[in-house]
This record gives structure tokens, C-alpha cells and sequence, in this order.
């Protein structure tokens, strides 16, 4: 292969990453705003006359679990309050058939995730984690189940999120 053929790979390919990164870059940082380019390829400027800013705020979200004495779960998703999310995960619980249901969990603006596993005595049990993100939940869950039971008994049984929600006024 000659030199110039070798150049103008180079070239090619660096022309072409170039492209793709820029293509990838997203939405203007805040503060600017995105305007049509003549070449069709939108460029980043300052905020135009006619931008209005969104008004409002991120509200929390609680969540809770509820487990009762023979093993049934009740989840609340996406309540205002802490004690709300209590009350409707113990209220979960009882109509998904558990008895003397208590609240094991509760927490905001996060993941949560359930995992079950039996022990060696083959007495079965969960573990609840959380995290930021569902992946992040789901493994701590699975790595805190795997430390008390037989390391292949561990299941993930649910996975769910309560995020802060986007509340316009």
C-alpha cells in the first residue's frame, strides 16, 4: 500500500469519527440554544429571544414495601409523602392475601429490588436493596441474597422505581 493510499484511510476514518461524535453530541448545554446550520448539522448559540424557560419543579417520590408473616409483598409506587407510601403498600400486602403485614421499606426517589433465595437449612428468605439506578438495585440485592443463601437459589423477584417526577406551573 503507498503512502497516500495509507494517508487518505487516516484521513477517512478521523473525518467520519469526527462526524459520528458530533452527530452523538446531543442538545446544547444549558444556557444556549440550538440553531439551524447551512449545512444541515444544528450548532449551538446563545438563548434566542423567543426561548422560555420551563417553570416548575421536581416533586419527591416515596415508595414503601410491606411484607407479612407468610411471605406476600405489597409495593407502593409513586406516592407524595412517606407515610402515604406506607399506607398503601400495607394495604397492597392485605389484598394480595398477606396477613399481619408490616412495612419493611420505604424510600425516595430511587430503585428498589427484591431478591429470594434459600439458606442451606432450606428455609426460604428475601433481601430488599436499593439504588439509583434498577441495574444497580438488582445487583445488590442478588449480591446481599447470595451471602446467606445457597449461592444458585437466589432469584430476583421484582425490580421497581419511584423517580422524582417533573411537576409544571
Amino acid at each position: 500500500m503507498n503512502k497516500n493510499m495509507i494517508k487518505w484511510i487516516i484521513g477517512a476514518t478521523l473525518l467520519l469519527v469526527t462526524t459520528l461524535t458530533h452527530a452523538q453530541a446531543g442538545p446544547c448545554p444549558p444556557g444556549m440554544s440550538e440553531y439551524p446550520g447551512s449545512n444541515g448539522i444544528p450548532s449551538c448559540g446563545p438563548l434566542r429571544s423567543d426561548y422560555e424557560q420551563p417553570k416548575g419543579y421536581w416533586a419527591d417520590q416515596w415508595a414503601a414495601v410491606a411484607r407479612s408473616n407468610n411471605g406476600t409483598d405489597g409495593f407502593a409506587l409513586d406516592q407524595p409523602n412517606e407515610e402515604t407510601a406506607k399506607q398503601a403498600s400495607l394495604e397492597n400486602c392485605t389484598v394480595m392475601g398477606g396477613t399481619q403485614c408490616a412495612v419493611e421499606v420505604t424510600y425516595k426517589n430511587t430503585c428498589i429490588a427484591v431478591a429470594k433465595g434459600v439458606d442451606e437449612a432450606g428455609q426460604a428468605h428475601s433481601t430488599i436493596s436499593t439504588a439509583g439506578t434498577p441495574r444497580g438495585a438488582m445487583k445488590e440485592a442478588l449480591k446481599t441474597c447470595k451471602k446467606t443463601s445457597e449461592k444458585h437459589s437466589c432469584q430476583l423477584s421484582g425490580i421497581a422505581c419511584g423517580l422524582p417526577k417533573w411537576v409544571s406551573y
